[in-house]
């Protein structure tokens, strides 16, 4: 029945029929579309609008293709946990591109966040849907970001990214494990870009570290920076060198004798993952922490 209705669906757009009958029949003979999929907490649907799928990866890095260009100051890319839903009209009046555009800027601007791309008319339906929309959903120095892709007046999709660290909660045994089987373990510890000073959830890590130093007193460490390709080498060198020690004095201050310690950087020389990819790149920013004997 479905590859039937699929099948004269075909037909139907080829003599002008618009999608959004095509929902509405398939909608009427098939399971929903989504059937547990919900709105994020953070930002509902636009009102007339019906969810039609949704995907939720728990880490993720996305770079959109933004209409006109981001404001001065944002990263052109952003990861963390992704959650990405797409809503259309199936029946009813669409609500249109500028209707979808302003109520995702109202309701941002509620939250006390803001748009972060410029340089488009956001009154002319054509403008808004040259590219993706980025709103920052919270003042916080790392907010919450909402991506915006209007298709058309009946379509949009929403993806939201949550930012957190790459590495879940490590304890100071799992380091252990690691370090004993393969001479080295591997931190994914969230600087913010270009900086080196240790956010709360690198703090966790080190606490780990000096915690499996403190159980293995004959342990020494070389804490050894590493970046993604973005930048110039020495830069990325530069940066390196001063995340990895700043976890080693983090280290030092929790009683571990600076002599079990060492660090170094060496930037961008030694990925683990294709610099060409978000993927690559957000695996390649990390520090290890390297078994000397």
């Amino acid at each position: 029945m479905i590859m039937e209705l699929m099948g004269k669906s075909w037909a139907w757009l080829r003599s002008g029929v618009s999608w959004v009958a095509v929902f509405a029949v398939l909608a009427a003979f098939g399971p929903a579309l989504a059937e547990d999929g919900k709105d994020h907490r953070l930002l509902s649907r636009v009102a007339g609008t019906e969810l039609l799928g949704q995907s939720i990866k728990q880490f993720g890095v996305v770079k959109p293709d933004v209409a006109g260009k981001l404001i001065k100051g944002v990263p052109e890319s952003f990861e963390g946990r992704v959650t990405r839903t797409d809503y259309g009209t199936l029946e009813g009046q669409p609500p249109g591109e500028v209707k979808i555009y302003r109520s995702y800027l109202a309701a941002v601007k509620k939250l006390g966040g803001r748009a972060l791309n410029s340089g488009v008319d956001f009154n002319d339906p054509t403008d808004l849907v040259t590219g993706a929309h980025v709103f920052a959903l919270s003042a916080a120095e790392r907010p919450p970001v909402a991506i915006l892709n209007i298709t058309n007046a009946h379509n949009y999709q929403l993806t939201i990214v949550e930012p957190e660290a790459m590495e879940e909660a490590v304890t100071a045994g799992q380091l252990t494990d690691q370090i004993k089987k393969a001479g080295f373990a591997t931190l994914h510890i969230n600087f913010d870009t270009g900086k080196a000073e240790l956010k709360q959830d690198g703090l966790a890590a080190v606490k780990e570290i000096a915690a499996m130093l403190k159980s293995n007193p004959a342990m020494k460490l070389s804490i050894e920076g590493h970046t993604d390709g973005v930048g110039t080498p020495i830069a990325n060198k530069q940066l390196s060198e001063a995340r990895a020690k700043a976890v080693m004095g983090a280290v030092a201050a929790l009683g571990i004798d600076a002599k079990r310690l060492s660090a170094v950087g060496y930037g961008q020389d030694k990925p683990v993952g294709d610099n060409r990819t978000e993927e690559g790149r957000a695996a390649n920013r990390r520090v290890e922490l390297v078994n000397v004997k």
